[in-house]
């Protein structure tokens, strides 16, 4: 059981709302070989007939090797039942169900003061329960202490990449996470929230001057063009008809936000905006940032994928639950390698955005 302190970002609060939404479209796994083992004794089978019927588990390449996953049906986890509860935890309890299962939509990242606890903005559950859910701490620190396949996420070394060109200590850079992450409490445009983040780094020496906002269209414009020109790729090779649907579901959708890209952006809902900053405080202390390389890359990236989503969720004014709707699948499409790859070779206009952000 660990025993490393747990942090978490100011005015974080969430519940599950039991939607089933982390059973679908992800892959499951690695699962460790004791829970595959314990559901073999317990036989499954028994109590889910799906698992009776059909094997329920596979073996694939994994981070360290060959490792378990769960088999889906229908591109949904096995166990999935049709009131989006899971058949092993209705059957044998919580402990049963795979770690990573217990941990969503928690994201854990160790560095040299503890663990950093957040909520990750793909949990459909959180646009309900970011304003009055529970406060995160205690489910936090029982997440922390589970036995898990996948070794803890570290955020460690000397220093931290801020922008091309532009370090800081680590040491120096975790009391400037700790001082900057009060001020997103407020509420604001996603914009504004970025640009606060700059200016607040920029007023600790960093070189980080706010660049023309006329680079932003260009940048975005170049960042869907980008992708789209990936995913016509994929529809013209002979890809299997799940991910071909997928294809040009995404396809369709960067035709729709290209079509609106030069219009003024769709007005946000008060608690849309307080959403979004949740969303970001989550971004920030969790480094989740770290997926586009450096801060600038990171939030450039955060910043393209909200602002996609707000177009497509508008005229407005856009709400919450309006934007969530819209924002899980481009958040989806942006773990995908192909996609990953593409917005690390357009890492520039990600840092335009982000230096432009107002």
């Amino acid at each position: 059981m660990t025993q490393l302190p747990i942090r978490v970002p100011p005015e974080t609060r969430w519940t599950c709302g039991g939607c089933g939404a982390c059973c679908r479209g992800y892959s499951f796994g690695p699962v460790s070989e004791r829970i595959i083992r314990g559901l073999e004794e317990a036989d499954i089978g028994a109590h889910w007939p799906l698992a009776a019927e059909q094997p329920w588990y596979q073996r694939q390449d994994g981070p360290t090797g060959e490792a378990f996953y769960l088999a889906k049906v229908d591109d949904h986890c096995i166990f999935l039942r049709d009131d989006n509860l899971c058949a092993v935890h209705a059957a044998l309890g919580p402990e049963a169900k795979p770690a990573f299962c217990r941990e969503f939509p928690f994201h854990l990242v160790e560095d040299q003061r503890g663990l950093t606890a957040v909520i990750r903005a793909d949990c459909k559950s959180w646009e309900d329960s970011y304003a009055d859910g529970p406060d995160i701490t205690a489910a936090a620190a029982e997440v922390a202490a589970m036995a898990r396949v996948v070794p803890l996420r570290q955020f460690k070394g000397d220093h931290v990449p801020v922008a091309p060109g532009v370090t800081a200590a680590m040491a120096q850079w975790l009391d400037w996470e700790d001082a900057i992450a009060p001020g997103l409490v407020e509420v604001r445009e996603p914009g504004a929230q970025v640009a606060f983040i700059r200016e607040a780094l920029a007023s600790r020496g960093l070189s980080l001057a706010a660049i023309d906002g006329g680079r932003q269209l260009p940048a975005f414009g170049a960042l869907l063009q980008a992708l789209r020109m990936v995913m016509q790729r994929v529809l013209a090779q002979d890809a299997p008809d799940e991910q071909r649907a997928g294809a040009v579901e995404r396809v369709e959708a960067i035709e729709r936000v290209l079509a609106k890209a030069g219009d003024p952006l769709p007005e946000l809902t008060e608690d849309a905006k307080a959403f979004l900053a949740a969303a970001l405080r989550s971004v920030w202390t969790g480094r989740l940032w770290t997926s586009g390389g450096d801060v600038a890359g990171g939030l450039g990236r955060w910043l393209f994928l909200v602002t996609c989503a707000r177009i497509e969720a508008g005229p407005g004014p856009v709400s919450a639950a309006d934007f969530a709707k819209h924002y899980h699948p481009w958040r989806r499409f942006a773990v995908n390698r192909t996609v990953t790859w593409t917005l690390e070779k357009a890492r520039p206009a990600l840092v335009d955005l982000f230096l432009s952000a107002r």
